[in-house]
């Protein structure tokens, strides 16, 4: 959906398990000042995501999208981000959630180089 101004994401209107998934779409999120936009390539599934999802968590509002850390590419920074677009990098999402989706925002302080720096289309695996 890349250049729609809509990313896919799976969320979930009501608590319960992991199997209540949806995949629906959202408007492209925008990174404010010290945040960071990435194209999410991969996306950890943790209790954190689990406690969440069931409602077990205090302050779990609905929708929620799942997905506490992710890995992938740097797509847009707010000011002082301190990022490169194209970079490779993790993200810590916690608490907000939102890596299962193809574009994610995370604080700035919370995202980490990858080992290899700049993504690339000859990358295997990226």
């Amino acid at each position: 959906m890349r250049g729609s101004g809509r990313c896919g994401q799976r969320w979930r209107r009501e608590f319960g398990g992991i199997d209540g998934v949806k995949l629906g779409e959202r408007p492209d999120p925008v990174p404010a000042a010290g945040q960071v936009l990435v194209r999410v390539h991969g996306a950890g599934v943790g209790p954190w995501d689990v406690g969440f999802l069931s409602g077990d968590f205090p302050g779990a509002a609905l929708p929620f999208v799942p997905g506490q850390e992710v890995a992938g590419v740097v797509e847009a920074a707010g000011d002082g981000a301190g990022v490169q677009l194209g970079e490779r990098v993790y993200a810590s999402l916690f608490p907000a959630g939102g890596g299962f989706a193809e574009l994610a925002l995370a604080s700035a302080d919370r995202v980490a180089p990858c080992p290899g720096g700049r993504a690339s289309p000859r990358r295997p695996g990226w």
